[in-house]
């Protein structure tokens, strides 16, 4: 039994190294890889909480994303106070893989269920405005939420304080970035610091015990105009955030009620005053679900090989080999455009790959100053502005929809009144479709190309 402690306290020890820093590698002499490490890192790696490069004199050890770090961290308390974890009792649904946040989720629980006192593992600081309105028929007063789409539930608009030197910064971040639509300035409102709470939950991103600083400031607008919303906004009641979820049965993030002054909390929100004196109109809330009509209609499309007139896009700007964006993408989707308008129009799904694999835009939706579909059609308007040009949106058609549980584009594409040229920098370039591929066409070809197709 000794040497059966000594494992684990040499293994324990090792998980806390590990996760010391969570984007620091850890570098390992070979002699320092004891079996009982060994076996540690594979076990880690079969989790895929880390990835292991041998090189000659050391091993280098990555922990993959900040939730295998926090996940790394909670094993080790685990296996410290001797936790016992599975219990065999229950049937267990069969599933080809554990998604990663519920697991860490699983372990949270039971380690702050056990252990007196545990600690958060992630510390959160954020500042928080209070827009409140009267809306639409209703009696009582509203706060907007903004839909997440990565955590699929509402939440007041924050945001994180720790890259922002000052509470101003960040409000002026905030601001811009999550009520962009309506272009304040800095003399257009005015916010009032209200009290700063803290709380202690599972964040339902990560699955990590967080400690949660929430400064919550009201919003006030200095003017009479209606706030301009977008799709994913939605004005909910106190009663909704306390309980944490919307009438529809959406979820709310509700750390502002997980703490001992939860009622006070709720009779300072009522006590605030209206963020605008005008009686806000009643606003239509619209996330994307997936229809039966759409699965139907693009299952059926993609039967279809690629052609002429049909192709498949992983992506507007995301890099699935590099994992990162590339800009060069956007220019990639742009000359497909032209190609279509140049030709006999066709559709184009974004969010496929070549094979057939439904990827979704979330990648790209997470790059983006509004990661929704508001600001992945920005984007898309932006790529048609600057390489194309604004007059040649009214040839195309945009739609998002949800497929496969994944965001989509379709973009339905009919030939051009005249040549379209891809505008690169200082160069003009024109492309037609050929097959299944977008090919160029040198200047003596363009203009047979465009003689034979567009008379004058």
């Amino acid at each position: 039994m000794e040497t059966l402690e000594s494992e684990k306290r040499n293994i324990v020890s090792f998980l806390r190294l590990l996760s010391t820093e969570i984007e620091v590698p850890l570098f390992l002499p070979h002699e320092k890889v004891t079996n009982s490490i060994q076996n540690t890192l594979s076990f880690l790696h079969i989790l895929s909480l880390v990835d292991i490069t041998e090189e000659k004199s050391n091993l280098t050890i990555k922990i993959l994303s900040s939730g295998a770090f926090y996940t790394i961290k909670s094993l080790a308390e685990l296996i410290e106070y001797d936790i016992s974890l599975v219990s065999w009792e229950d049937t267990i649904s069969d599933t080809k893989k554990i998604k990663g946040s519920h697991l860490l989720e699983l372990l949270e629980k039971i380690r702050i269920s056990h252990i007196p006192k545990a600690k958060p593992f992630k510390i959160a600081e954020s500042t928080i405005l209070i827009v409140k309105a009267l809306v639409g028929q209703h009696k009582e007063e509203r706060y907007l939420l903004q839909f997440n789409p990565k955590n699929k539930l509402f939440q007041l608009l924050g945001i994180p304080t720790d890259n922002y030197s000052s509470t101003d910064l960040a409000i002026k971040s905030l601001v811009k970035k999550e009520l962009f639509r309506n272009n304040f300035s800095l003399g257009d409102y005015r916010t009032s610091f209200l009290e700063t709470i803290t709380a202690k939950i599972i964040s339902k991103k990560y699955g990590v015990y967080t400690g949660y600083i929430l400064h919550l400031y009201s919003f006030i607008i200095n003017s009479d105009r209606p706030l301009k919303l977008i799709d994913l906004d939605y004005w909910a009641s106190i009663d909704e955030i306390k309980y944490g979820k919307t009438n529809d049965g959406v979820p709310i993030q509700n750390a502002l009620f997980q703490n001992n002054h939860a009622f006070e909390t709720a009779g300072h929100l009522n006590q605030l005053p209206l963020s605008t004196p005008i009686v806000q109109p009643q606003h239509k809330t619209q996330l994307l679900t997936e229809s039966t009509s759409d699965h139907e209609s693009l299952t059926l499309l993609l039967k279809n090989e690629e052609s002429s007139s049909f192709e498949l896009k992983s992506s507007l700007r995301w890099d699935y080999v590099d994992n990162k964006i590339n800009k060069e993408l956007e220019k990639v989707i742009a000359k497909t455009l032209v190609g279509f308008l140049n030709t006999k129009g066709g559709v184009l799904l974004v969010g496929i790959s070549d094979s057939k694999e439904v990827l979704g835009l979330e990648k790209d939706m997470l790059t983006l100053p509004k990661p929704d579909s508001d600001g992945l059609q920005q984007l898309l308007v932006s790529i048609i502005t600057n390489y194309i040009g604004v007059e040649f949106t009214s040839f195309t058609k945009i739609a998002f929809l949800k497929f496969s549980g994944k965001i989509i584009l379709k973009i339905d594409i009919e030939k051009a009144s005249s040549p379209v040229f891809l505008k690169d920098s200082n160069r003009k370039e024109f492309y037609i479709r050929a097959g299944n591929t977008t090919r160029p066409l040198d200047i003596e070809e363009a203009y047979h190309y465009i003689a034979r197709n567009w008379r004058s």
